[in-house]
């Protein structure tokens, strides 16, 4: 059962592969589609392709330019300044359940932040180290650390006190691992 079709039968056939359906409508300054397109992710073979969107594969965001980010003579980026929290966004944050923060006044916050930031990068990382030492006890029954974290003369929880002193939760876990470390000979 072979079937004949005429060139003029041919000829409409192929044409209709390339007509667009007129019910289907795509913005041609945005790739917004309509309400009458299929939003199911199938493609009709009467709808054009469509351009893919965002940057092309391979492209690179370009990075805001800052003052800070400067290129030394050597090339190597200058590193940025300290990433610490504002006082007044510390004083405004929820530590824990206690709220511990709160007892300070923003003058004692700046005081205690200036003790610990004038030190250098390994003064800061032994007096932590030494901090530990000074005030963690083991409790015997479930043979873990349990550690005391005191500013000035009142008792605030682990988050408070990175966050006042301005120390960096690597760096703090880091040095705690660390003491850890050294108590069990690991």
């Amino acid at each position: 059962m072979a079937s004949y079709l005429s060139d003029d039968d041919a000829l409409s056939d192929k044409d209709d592969e390339f007509q667009v359906d007129s019910s289907a409508s795509i913005s041609s300054d945005s790739d917004t589609l309509t309400d009458d397109d299929e939003l199911d992710g199938t493609e009709s073979p009467n709808m054009p392709k469509r351009r893919r969107r965002g940057r092309p594969i391979g492209s690179k965001r370009p990075a805001p330019h800052s003052d800070e980010d400067e290129d030394n003579e050597l090339g190597h980026k200058v590193r940025r300044g300290s990433r610490l929290h504002p006082l007044h966004m510390v004083l405004a944050a929820m530590c824990c359940t206690a709220i511990c923060v709160g007892s300070f006044s923003e003058a004692d916050l700046a005081a205690l932040r200036e003790n610990y930031q004038s030190m250098d990068k390994t003064e800061k990382r032994q007096w932590l180290l030494d901090y530990f030492w000074s005030h963690s006890q083991l409790d015997d029954e479930s043979q873990t650390w349990n550690f005391l974290f005191v500013l000035g003369t009142k008792e605030v929880c682990t988050t408070a006190f990175r966050e006042i002193l301005g120390i960096p939760s690597s760096t703090f876990y880091e040095v705690r691992k660390l003491f850890l470390s050294k108590y069990y000979n690991i």
